[in-house]
């Protein structure tokens, strides 16, 4: 298979394979706070994160560290797990399809949990599982 050089005279096959060290590792992975601080180009909230956000960069830029989900996203989906605790239709009952159905809200909680596990430095995945 044909795979052009770049510039370096490498080819593209060679830097699409190439692995990240420790550092960039630590470098790009994420923080808890990378998920709940707005970005500093929010329209609303740019004052108020501005200076949080530059002083807690890690060797990355302010657009790459953000991972904001959203307030009203995480709200609501707040909201929804306490309307349905406070309903009791978050037990379990043995009726086949309500079953099935509640075995999808820890499915979601649980592949949450891990995707936000392996988004973290691995220092910080460490010191997790310790």
């Amino acid at each position: 298979m044909f795979f052009p050089a770049n510039e370096a005279g490498r080819s593209v096959e060679t830097i699409m394979l190439r692995t990240p060290n420790v550092g960039e590792l630590w470098v790009y992975g994420a923080r808890l706070w990378d998920y709940l601080v707005p970005s500093v180009l929010h329209p609303i909230f740019k004052q108020y994160v501005s200076s949080f956000t530059y002083s807690h960069l890690h060797q990355s830029n302010p657009v790459e560290q953000n991972l904001f989900l959203g307030y009203i996203p995480l709200f609501l989906a707040l909201l929804l797990i306490y309307l349905k605790r406070s309903q009791g239709s978050l037990r379990v009952e043995r009726s086949g399809k309500a079953e099935r159905e509640l075995m999808i809200i820890p499915l979601f909680l649980a592949s949450f949990l891990v995707a936000v596990l392996l988004s973290f430095p691995p220092m910080i995945v460490r010191v997790i599982i310790q």
